[in-house]
């Protein structure tokens, strides 16, 4: 998701205030952010949860 927002084809949804609105559950958006920001991040040792980072990433 978050890839597509940065790529030149993507066309943001925003709300009525002018804001891209990220319509996804936020459980595991801090490691997403972490990573964003620092550029490494530690993960769970939960597998499935690895797995729904990678997809939400």
């Amino acid at each position: 998701m978050l890839r597509r927002m940065f790529s030149d084809n993507f066309e943001p949804k925003l709300n009525s205030e002018g804001y891209v609105f990220i319509d996804r559950p936020g459980k595991n958006f801090d490691y997403i952010l972490n990573y964003m920001r620092d550029g490494k991040v530690a993960l769970p040792t939960d597998r499935n949860q690895v797995k729904e980072i990678l997809m939400e990433a």
